[in-house]
């Protein structure tokens, strides 16, 4: 893949909910009432419930992971990653990224989360543009580590796609 500053990356379109929100809770087991407690959080200094900062940097991983494949996942870094303001339930947001510079087979990227009120989240990234793109077959077969036991809140007989299973669709589609 050949890359040049200026290059944009193809804009990902992304709605955040408060589904996604408690999913994001049930897995990471952060329940803090801000993200969780929509009437609590309408009393504190954002008005409202906020995203989990993790769920805005999983869009900027995907965005990676669609430009430059398999490599984003070997050798790619998010770079001075900044919440500028918060990620809000029912809202519609865009995922974008520019390359800034190449160096050597590695690109350097500028990114941005917005939304209705402006820029969220901003920061940068390098990957490695060596042998990107790589394909969805390659992107299916990636190993997953082995588990040796249940999750911490899972109980030995549950699978960890039944947990998930019980909020609907999958708390990133």
């Amino acid at each position: 893949m050949s890359v040049r500053p200026g290059d944009r990356l193809p804009v990902l379109h992304k709605r955040m909910t408060q589904e996604i929100i408690d999913s994001w809770a049930d897995i990471s087991g952060d329940y803090n009432p801000l993200h969780t407690d929509p009437d609590f959080a309408a009393t504190t200094r954002f008005g409202g419930a906020i995203a989990h900062g993790h769920l805005a940097l999983a869009w900027l991983c995907e965005l990676l992971l669609q430009w430059a494949g398999v490599s984003w996942l070997e050798g790619g870094e998010l770079l001075n990653v900044r919440f500028v303001a918060p990620v809000r339930p029912g809202e519609h947001y865009e995922v974008a990224g520019v390359v800034t510079g190449d160096d050597d087979g590695r690109a350097t990227l500028s990114l941005e989360v917005v939304g209705p009120a402006g820029v969220c989240v901003t920061g940068g990234a390098t990957a490695p543009v060596t042998g990107a793109g790589g394909s969805v077959e390659e992107k299916r077969t990636l190993r997953q580590p082995a588990r040796t036991g249940p999750v911490r809140g899972e109980s030995a007989n549950e699978k960890p796609h039944q947990r998930l299973s019980a909020h609907g669709k999958g708390a990133l589609s």
